[in-house]
């Protein structure tokens, strides 16, 4: 039986990192596809920002699944 792991979009809950941390960690939820942070998009993350990220998310106990992106968020004409 293959095992599931769940994972979330978390900006959908804030823009802010510590409230998304918190949101995963109360609904069980260990994987994160980082999408947007108070930062800005993960497109636009300095690699001071990054760094910070990853030791904020290594404490609150949440591992990076994938990279969000704004593909498709622009309209196509």
């Amino acid at each position: 039986m293959a095992k599931i792991k769940l994972c979330a979009f978390a900006d959908e809950v804030s823009p802010e990192l510590d409230l998304q941390i918190k949101a995963m960690q109360e609904n069980g939820i260990p994987y994160l596809e980082i999408r947007g942070t108070e930062y800005g998009g993960v497109g636009d993350l300095t690699a001071s920002q990054a760094k910070e990220i990853r030791k904020r998310l290594d404490d609150g106990g949440i591992e990076v699944w994938s990279l969000g992106s704004p593909a498709g968020k622009s309209p196509i004409t």
